[in-house]
């Protein structure tokens, strides 16, 4: 008769020897990409059997796989032909020149089928951001049934018509048409044409062969209210952070190695693109009407794009930046680090200041409140009221013990409950539950 201790050792050696393919457009470019890619390395570390397959591939890692496509002349022209046509479509609407989002994409792919052809032997594919990479309807048609498919989704995009976050537009429970973003007053337009596709490529799988993964809360409550994935399991796992990559640095040093006066009230913006509408960098700067009494205020952003301001504050701009520690410095050199996002699931900025010992102010919406709690890890503001983040900010820079205290309580925070360990522990309890 078997003992306890028995049968959780073969319960740990039945998840350690599940085969797990991760799937993503990219491995570190992005936000999403690199929330997989840690995920990824997490289970490796913990000893069980991960291998990531990317579309774009930047870390260099052996057991990241990059997709290559035939090299086969009337293939790669069948790809071309695919592109364009998918490309082709969009060009009708005013793609990307909508104030409010800043991304859109197909559900069809140049790769049609042949990533099938690629995909290795394997218990469980874990999709993650997929846009530009995975076709919906080849893949969810002819995935084969013996593999169990994980989707984490990093943002809206695999249940709405093609925007990646709706603000608000809503129409993805309905179906979506007429769509903002398109600048569309078409009930059949593309947004339509694409969450169609969407339904019947969902139709192909059954709610025992697909589990839905959301970072936060305020996402898997937006899954349930859409009539494309309503249906399927959800769980709730939180994106987990490296609290030895990101590191709190002692603040007099990070603000000389940056070149920013020591005396200064640091105030951190940083996004992949600071240009995005999205992240609200805008509403930042109108705080700095209410902020530039405030002596020796500094602004500090981090990210890729251009933007030139027209306060009269020192500002120093980083530009982008992908090594942990550097980024780990900007954290460590900053009093506050403000997240103005419009809308935004679980930002993984928001796990790296906080392991860097940095309070966090941001507006009440989306995912934010389940990290950012007032008085523990930093504050919240009333959504989109500038003159409210303005005081949210204001009293943590003039208040420095405050400050002080709650960056201690965010490390800790951090490291308690979104460690890498706990997410990959999580991850493998939910890859043995739905393959028993």
């Amino acid at each position: 008769m078997l003992v306890k201790e028995d049968l959780l050792e073969k319960c740990d050696l039945a998840c350690k020897e599940l085969r797990i393919l991760q799937v993503s457009t990219s491995d570190i470019a992005g936000g999403a990409a690199r929330a997989a890619y840690r995920l990824h390395t997490a289970l490796l570390k913990q000893a069980h059997n991960s291998t990531m397959l990317v579309a774009r591939r930047n870390s260099g890692d052996p057991s990241v796989k990059l997709f290559t496509g035939s090299p086969i002349p009337y293939i790669r022209m069948h790809r071309v032909w695919r592109r364009l046509l998918i490309s082709g479509q969009s060009l009708r609407y005013n793609l990307g020149k909508s104030n409010k989002f800043e991304i859109f994409t197909d559900d069809r792919t140049m790769y049609g089928a042949s990533l099938l052809e690629k995909i290795p032997p394997c218990d469980i594919i874990n999709l993650h951001w997929i846009a530009t990479f995975v076709d919906y309807r080849a893949f969810f048609k002819n995935i084969s049934a013996n593999i169990k498919i994980v989707w984490t989704l990093h943002d809206m995009n695999p249940f709405t018509g093609g925007c990646h976050y709706d603000n608000g537009c809503g129409k993805f429970v309905t179906g979506c048409e007429a769509c903002p973003q398109l600048g569309s007053n078409k009930r059949n337009d593309l947004s339509r044409q694409i969450w169609k596709r969407k339904y019947d490529a969902f139709s192909q799988i059954s709610p025992e062969r697909l589990h839905i993964v959301t970072p936060s809360y305020w996402l898997a409550m937006e899954v349930k209210r859409s009539f494309l994935l309503g249906s399927y399991p959800v769980t709730v796992i939180p994106n987990g952070v490296d609290g030895e990559a990101f590191i709190p640095f002692d603040r007099g040093f990070a603000r000389n190695a940056l070149g920013i006066p020591e005396d200064s009230k640091v105030v951190l913006f940083l996004a992949d693109l600071i240009t995005s509408k999205r992240k609200g960098f805008t509403f930042l700067l109108q705080t700095f009407d209410f902020l530039k009494n405030i002596p020796d205020i500094f602004l500090l952003s981090v990210g890729s794009g251009t933007l030139t301001i027209d306060a009269n504050i020192p500002w120093l701009h980083l530009g982008e930046i992908s090594n942990d520690r550097l980024l780990s410095l900007a954290y460590s050199s900053a009093d506050v680090f403000v997240v103005p996002s419009i809308q935004d699931n679980l930002p993984n900025t928001i796990l790296e200041s906080f392991a860097c010992g940095t309070p966090v102010v941001g507006f009440s919406i989306g995912g934010i409140p389940e990290l950012v709690h007032p008085g523990e890890t930093g504050d919240l503001a009333q959504p989109f009221d500038v003159k409210d983040l303005s005081n949210k900010i204001s009293n943590l820079l003039l208040n420095s013990e405050l400050c002080r205290s709650i960056g201690e309580n965010c490390r800790q925070f951090v490291t308690n409950n979104y460690s890498l360990e706990k997410q990959a522990e999580r991850y493998m309890q939910l890859y043995r539950q739905i393959t028993q």
